[in-house]
C-alpha cells in the first residue's frame, strides 16, 4: 500500500496548500529537485499494466486541462485554472495561456481568500491550530512503536523539528509536513511569507491585487481543517506509518506530479492512485480521502463560485484535482447549465 498513499500524502498539497501548507514549511529550506518518473518507469518495466492505466484515465471526465473556459446562460465569461501549492523550484511556470487571462478578468475567486494576504493566512492558521492536535492526553507515542518513534524524531529532527512538540499533533498533519518535499518550496530560504507568495496560487493572486483586482474566496480555512482532520485515527495513523518506512520515493513522486501537471494530465494522476489502491485492496481509504479531501469540498465551491460566475469575468483558481471526474468542478459548473470549453495550450 506504501506507494499509492505516498502519492496521496503529496497530493494533499495539491488539495490544500493554503492554511496547511503554512504550519509544516517554517524551518526547511528550498533544494534542487529531483527525481524519476515513476509513470514512465512503469510503461518501462510493464507496457501492459501502463496500457491499462492510460485507457482509464482516458475515461475519466474533463481528465485533461488546467483552464477553462466558462459561459453563463447570458453570456458572462470567466476562467477557471487547476493550480498546485507549490514555488518555482517544482514548478516554475504558470499554466500555459494564463497570462492572457488576467487582462480578461476583474477578479479571482481562490479556495482561501488569504491566499492574497500572507499574513491573514498566518492569523488564520493559528487561529484554527488546535484542530490538528489530538485530544487531550493523547499523544502520537499512543499509536506507534518505539522504533517507529525514533524514525518520526529523526526526520523531524532533520527539519528543525522536535518530536517532544509534534506529539501532540494528529497524525494526518504530522505526515503531511513529513511528505513534502522541500523543493516544492520556494527558492531561497525558510521564511513562511516568501513560502505563500511563491505558490502558484500565490503568484495569481499577486498578479490580480497588483492589478488592483478583487479577491474572494469559495472556501473558510476552518472548513480546510476540518475536511482533512474528519479522517479515521485509523487511517490518520496508516498514512504516518508509510511516511516513515518510504520517506526516500517522495522526490520521485513529486516529480512525476510535477510532469503531470505540466502536460495537464491530471486524470491519469487520479487514476495513477486509484489503480495502486485498488491492486492493494486500499479501496476503504481511498474512498475516505475522497468524501473528505474532494466531493463535499468541489459541491460547496461549486455553490459558492456560481454568484461569481453570473457576475462575470471572474478566475477560479483552485487545487488541480478538484477539476475532473463526475463529481469535479468541471462537471458539476456543467449540471449548472454553464458553458464549459477547456482553453488549450498555444490557443
Amino acid at each position: 500500500m506504501a506507494g499509492w498513499l505516498r502519492t496521496l500524502l503529496i497530493s494533499l498539497f495539491s488539495l490544500f496548500g493554503s492554511a496547511l501548507f503554512v504550519s509544516g514549511t517554517a524551518a526547511q529550506t528550498a533544494n534542487a529537485c529531483s527525481g524519476e518518473n515513476l509513470i514512465d518507469r512503469l510503461r518501462d518495466e510493464d507496457r501492459s499494466r501502463y496500457d491499462a492505466l492510460r485507457r482509464a484515465a482516458d475515461a475519466i471526465p474533463n481528465g485533461e486541462g488546467l483552464l477553462w473556459r466558462i459561459t453563463t446562460e447570458t453570456g458572462a465569461v470567466s476562467y477557471l485554472v487547476g493550480t498546485m501549492h507549490v514555488g518555482p523550484k517544482l514548478v516554475p511556470d504558470l499554466p500555459a495561456g494564463l497570462s492572457e487571462v488576467f487582462d480578461e478578468v476583474d477578479a479571482a475567486a481562490f479556495e482561501l481568500k488569504e491566499v492574497a494576504d500572507p499574513a491573514q493566512m498566518l492569523a488564520a492558521s493559528f487561529r484554527n491550530f488546535s484542530q490538528l492536535l489530538l485530544p487531550d492526553g493523547e499523544s502520537l507515542r499512543d499509536f506507534l512503536t518505539s522504533g517507529e518513534l525514533l524514525t518520526l524524531e529523526r526526520m523531524l529532527a532533520r527539519r528543525g523539528q522536535a518530536l517532544d512538540f509534534m506529539h501532540r499533533f494528529q497524525p494526518v498533519y504530522v505526515a503531511t509536513t513529513l511528505s513534502f518535499p522541500s523543493c516544492g518550496q520556494q527558492a531561497g530560504g525558510s521564511d513562511i511569507r516568501k513560502t505563500l507568495e511563491a505558490t502558484i496560487d500565490g503568484r495569481i493572486a499577486d498578479r490580480i491585487t497588483g492589478a488592483g483586482k478583487t479577491v474572494y474566496g469559495l472556501e473558510t480555512a476552518e472548513e480546510q481543517f476540518a475536511s482533512l482532520t474528519h479522517l479515521s485515527i485509523e487511517h490518520q495513523v496508516q498514512l504516518l506509518r508509510v511516511v516513515l518506512d518510504q520517506a526516500g520515493e517522495l522526490g520521485d513522486i513529486a516529480i512525476t506530479m510535477r510532469d503531470l501537471y505540466q502536460s495537464e494530465e491530471i486524470g491519469l494522476f487520479w487514476e495513477w492512485n486509484l489503480m495502486m489502491s485498488e491492486a492493494l485492496d486500499a479501496r476503504d481509504i481511498s474512498e475516505a480521502f475522497t468524501r473528505a479531501l474532494l466531493d463535499g469540498r468541489n459541491r460547496l465551491m461549486a455553490e459558492r463560485a456560481r454568484g461569481y460566475l453570473d457576475q462575470g469575468k471572474v478566475l477560479i483558481a483552485v487545487g488541480a484535482l478538484h477539476l475532473p471526474g463526475e463529481e469535479g468542478l468541471v462537471s458539476l459548473f456543467r449540471k449548472q447549465g454553464l458553458t464549459v470549453e477547456r482553453v488549450m495550450p498555444g490557443r
